[in-house]
């Protein structure tokens, strides 16, 4: 892949040359060819950096690969790359040891990207970072992996760097960690901070003298304590962008009730644009959006983390977020349900805001009933514009579709879209009663189906939707509404017998629209 990039790169760079006639062999590296004399090395030596720059960057970072390809080409360009000191001001554990020192000593007084992320009980960890030490007062950013027995010299590079940084991540190599003591958090430049399986701050209140505008951070205890997370949203009132998520279950049931709280004026963030949280108790979130003012264009996203709706204390405060979040961002139009692989989520676009619940909180019994219960949870003027179901990503067990279906067509009056996977268990959940007709349809009030080809789908379930649409075209037509249906196929999946269904022409005289469309 080096390689493919370095020739994509440097095919930018022949807009550059100028073919012309040089008294010396050109220097050929990847195809390109920049004779010594080239008019390309006369330009200004601004112009020359920006182009080169270009040439061995890989998302936004200088690729060390493309930067030794690129000395390689000719003595002009190895000159030119050893002593421009912006060649040099990233520096990752990742490249050779001996390089390591050349990007100290070529990168002049230039500020240095460091990235150390290689497994911290590796020797080249704690060498990479001794190496650096020296020059720790230059480093803006800083993305290094920790552990119990490498924080001790991550606490000391962060000291020395406590002046210039800016950008910080550090991340544990284990899943949870349960403290990190040391780290100068009170940096009075950072910006950008990011923790992730990080369990302990002890430091109280770290954030304060801090400039920061993007904070992401997981697995930090926050979650104990809803106070903290309103302390440090009223002192950074200049963030634009906060993601807390808490990815390992460590509540308990008392960690879920409410708490008493000091007193709060309104939190205005002005900036704010992405506010997400991530498995927190509903109690917490309640209170964040009631002490909390959110810029109009703020985009809201929260998943609670206790069950929802058989257990107390969510049932209690479940209801509350969602007019909460409903008052502040009331949705003019439709609501969209969509059910993931672990998570259910009401998700309001035109607005902005997104709620999440886990599944697991749906999965008692009788299924019927959990999803009967979830959706009579939802208020009543919220359920009223639930407009589209997507169930596209869902993988529930035998009877969970037709469970499913049967709540929506019970609780969602409103339901005009609906997109689920096209197989028999979807099929036969949607068309229950195949010898009604069009009347065993579960959901005739529909105005746009959408089903996804996927790896269980057959030629059979295509010929059974064919049945389906044309027992459709076949009831009274003055009883009946337009149904636009949509067939979306992967590539991988348009082959061999589904190809050859979805070329049936019964099925494409009904007209559905057939979109094909490449994955990842």
């Amino acid at each position: 892949m080096a390689g493919m990039r370095f020739s994509c790169s440097t095919r930018r760079l022949r807009r550059y040359q100028v073919n012309t006639a040089s008294t010396k062999q050109p220097s050929k590296m990847n195809g390109l060819c920049i004779p010594s004399r080239s008019p390309f090395l006369g330009l200004p030596q601004e112009i020359i950096l920006m182009i080169l720059l270009d040439v061995v960057e890989e998302e936004g970072e200088i690729s060390w690969q493309e930067r030794t390809r690129l000395q390689l080409i000719c003595r002009a360009l190895r000159d030119f790359v050893n002593f421009t000191p912006s060649f040099w001001s990233q520096i990752s554990v990742s490249e050779p040891r001996e390089i390591w020192q050349q990007h100290l000593d070529k990168s002049g007084q230039l500020e240095l990207t460091v990235t150390c992320d290689c497994p911290p009980r590796e020797e080249l960890h704690a060498s990479f970072l001794s190496t650096i030490l020296p020059h720790a007062h230059r480093i803006c950013s800083l993305t290094c992996s920790i552990d119990g027995n490498s924080s001790e010299a991550v606490v000391e590079v962060t000291t020395h760097a406590a002046s210039t940084l800016r950008d910080l991540s550090l991340f544990y190599d284990e899943r949870l960690a349960r403290r990190i003591d040391g780290i100068p958090f009170d940096m009075l430049e950072l910006e950008t901070l990011e923790l992730s399986g990080i369990f302990t701050v002890r430091e109280p209140m770290w954030w304060e003298g801090t400039v920061l505008r993007v904070v992401k951070l997981e697995n930090v205890n926050w979650v104990y304590e809803i106070s903290t997370f309103l302390d440090f949203l009223e002192a950074n009132d200049q963030l634009e962008s906060f993601h807390y998520s808490l990815l390992e279950n460590i509540l308990d049931q008392e960690d879920l009730a409410p708490q008493d709280l000091p007193s709060y004026d309104t939190i205005v963030l002005p900036n704010l644009t992405h506010f997400f949280v991530y498995s927190i108790p509903a109690f917490h979130l309640l209170t964040i959006l009631q002490h909390v003012s959110f810029p109009s264009d703020a985009q809201i996203s929260a998943t609670v983390g206790d069950s929802f709706p058989t257990q107390e204390p969510a049932a209690d405060f479940i209801v509350p977020v969602m007019n909460r979040l409903a008052a502040l961002r009331p949705p003019s139009s439709g609501i969209t349900l969509r059910f993931d692989t672990d998570e259910a989520f009401l998700f309001a676009e035109n607005k902005g805001w997104e709620l999440g619940f886990y599944n697991d909180a749906l999965n008692f019994h009788p299924r019927g009933e959990a999803y009967r219960t979830f959706l009579q949870q939802i208020p009543s003027e919220i359920r009223a514009l639930i407009s589209s179901a997507n169930v596209a990503h869902m993988r529930p067990g035998a009877d969970d579709p037709a469970l499913l279906v049967k709540a929506l067509s019970q609780d969602a009056d409103s339901l005009s879209m609906f997109e689920c996977l096209l197989d028999e268990t979807w099929l036969s959940a949607l068309w229950m009663d195949r010898s009604r007709g069009w009347d065993g349809f579960r959901l005739p009030k529909l105005d746009w189906i959408f089903f996804n080809v996927c790896e269980t789908s057959t030629a059979a379930d295509i010929s059974n939707l064919t049945n389906l649409l044309q027992a459709r075209s076949a009831a009274v037509q003055d009883k009946m509404h337009s149904l636009d249906v949509t067939i979306t196929v992967p590539i991988q999946y348009d082959e061999g017998e589904i190809q050859a269904a979805l070329k049936e022409p019964s099925l494409l005289n009904l007209e559905p629209h057939i979109e094909r469309i490449t994955t990842d």
